[in-house]
């Protein structure tokens, strides 16, 4: 994957990081912005080719939202989905099998485990 920060700068507009993702037997996919507060960013490849980015929205700190991004090679980025609004930092994320396994972590130190179609 890649990451950059086109027309970086300082003051507003608040700059970006763009990925884009080598999907086996695709190429490149086209680039997906995060959000500039995102923390603790994961990414997780099925070998079919969908992709899976797990982040928190916020400092890492303080109660962020916790949010998943998916890429398919037919229907390319969906639009960001959070999934907690009460969680602090991701801890993991991986495909088991057909599913995608995520893990978290909510304020006050509360693990969470979801599982995604």
């Amino acid at each position: 994957m890649i990451w950059g920060d086109p027309g970086y700068v300082n003051t507003p507009p608040t700059p970006t990081s763009a990925m884009r993702v080598l999907v086996p037997g695709a190429g490149w996919s086209a680039p997906v912005a995060s959000m500039t507060s995102a923390t603790g960013d994961l990414v997780a490849q099925h070998p079919d080719g969908r992709i899976a980015f797990l982040y928190a929205d916020g400092d890492g700190l303080s109660a962020s939202a916790i949010v998943i991004r998916t890429y398919t090679p037919a229907a390319g980025w969906q639009a960001a989905q959070v999934i907690d609004q009460a969680g602090q930092q991701v801890s993991d994320l991986c495909f088991a099998g057909d599913q995608l396994v995520a893990a978290w972590e909510r304020s006050g130190s509360e693990g969470v485990v979801g599982v995604f179609p």
